[in-house]
């Protein structure tokens, strides 16, 4: 029996024991759908997630934790590294951050961001407690968007770039330039001013900066952040 399958039967035993004497039925339900969704970190995570999950938003919570659940079972030193954060302080207030978010991700790519930086917090060999937090407090304060947009100046732009054509391929009515003439309509205006509103955001958070020729660029604090909330397997170590 490896690792993984002794953790499973073990903590699903007790805690969903425990859970339904001690929680109303939402939050049993909600345990049972987590431990047999996610069977390496679910049974780990259940105790928490009653003590932090309100009575809503259950759909966001289990995909948050699905897209986690891939991010940790990668490898065996990940899964040691999540028991061992998640016995701290620290690693306990990052999954409740996490998780509080994600009740409120309406987009699934948003729920996978939070997961991504979750899971590259406590996969890291040192958990970089101030740093994540910061992370998570960038995320919140960016619109998806924003957050698109940032990831179009993550690439050096280039002439024929094929990663920015692609991108504002998907999303056209983020990315592609707005016209901003005295023949403009209303709803070009209004693109446009998002469009700005949006990159003076993103430098005024520090994520981006001007480069070559006042061309905008993405920061290193943005790079960070791009690192955390991305699909790579790397840990921040």
């Amino acid at each position: 029996m490896d690792i993984y399958q002794q953790d499973n039967e073990i903590h699903q035993s007790v805690l969903m024991a425990d859970l339904n004497s001690k929680y109303p039925d939402f939050l049993t339900s909600l345990a049972k759908g987590v431990v047999g969704a996610c069977p390496i970190i679910g049974p780990m995570l259940a105790e928490i997630i009653g003590m932090i999950v309100p009575n809503q938003r259950v759909a966001r919570i289990n995909t948050f934790l699905q897209t986690l659940e891939m991010r940790v079972r990668v490898a065996e030193e990940y899964l040691v590294r999540v028991r061992q954060h998640l016995k701290t302080s620290e690693g306990i207030d990052l999954l409740e951050e996490g998780m509080t978010q994600a009740t409120h991700a309406v987009s699934k790519e948003r729920q996978q961001h939070l997961a991504h930086l979750l899971g590259t917090s406590l996969t890291a060999e040192k958990l970089r407690y101030e740093e994540s937090k910061k992370m998570f407090w960038l995320l919140h304060e960016l619109t998806d968007p924003e957050l698109i947009w940032l990831n179009y100046y993550s690439q050096p732009l280039a002439l024929n770039s094929n990663f920015h054509a692609e991108l504002t391929e998907i999303h056209p009515e983020i990315l592609k330039p707005a016209v901003r003439t005295m023949d403009s309509s209303n709803d070009e205006l209004d693109r446009n001013a998002l469009q700005d509103s949006y990159k003076r955001t993103l430098q005024g958070l520090g994520l981006i900066e001007n480069g070559n020729n006042l061309n905008l660029k993405i920061s290193h604090l943005g790079t960070m952040l791009i690192r955390y909330i991305s699909s790579n397997k790397n840990t921040a170590t």
